[in-house]
């Protein structure tokens, strides 16, 4: 049977960062928020019921995912948040079960903002990444310089906090140092894992 782990964190805390650290070891890393991007490009299912929700503007004239207009939508209003998470979430599980089916790995990870949020049962363990607010902020600004300070705060408040990630998970990194300290820690978890 494979072990599943959930990689998560909030915005900014860096999960992303540790999944390529983990792939590079030789694992096998499913990313859940880059594959809801292409669904919601490219699902010709999901992108009508996106529509049918949020209307014409939801995609460009090219057929493209407007991401910034979306974006303003659901973090404006929370309702519209969680019924595009409620749209999305099974065409990312859909396409999570075909991964792993196709996998042969015994050891996986998994990508996702959204473990807590969506009660994920596909996660046997869960590796959280907590790092300083502030940190998060600037790394925001830095990779997203569209957003302001404000902007990345209200994503910040919509998510589930540290603590809640803290208490539902079977491994924590601290991620407020460098790199090399990450990669240390990163070394240090998948020795005790596998």
């Amino acid at each position: 049977m494979k072990r599943v782990f959930c990689v998560t964190g909030g915005i900014g805390s860096g999960k992303s960062t540790v999944c390529k650290l983990i792939e590079n070891k030789g694992m096998h890393v499913y990313y859940s928020d880059e594959r809801a991007k292409f669904l919601m490009s490219y699902n010709e299912d999901l992108k009508r019921k996106i529509v049918k929700i949020f209307g014409n503007k939801s995609y460009q004239s090219n057929g493209t995912l407007d991401r910034s207009f979306l974006s303003a939508k659901i973090f404006a209003d929370n309702s519209l948040k969680a019924a595009l998470e409620k749209l999305v979430h099974p065409f990312v599980r859909s396409d999570f079960d075909q991964w792993l089916l196709q996998n042969d790995a015994l050891i996986v990870f998994k990508e996702s903002a959204l473990v807590f949020e969506t009660s994920d049962g596909s996660c046997q363990e869960i590796l959280v990444i907590i790092t300083e607010q502030e940190l998060r902020v600037q790394r925001v600004l830095e990779r997203s310089p569209e957003l302001s300070r404000t902007d990345v705060m209200n994503r910040i408040s919509n998510q589930t906090s540290d603590q809640i990630r803290r208490d539902g998970s079977s491994f924590i990194i601290e991620n407020n140092a460098d790199k090399t300290t990450l990669e240390q820690q990163v070394d240090y978890f998948l020795a005790s894992v596998i």
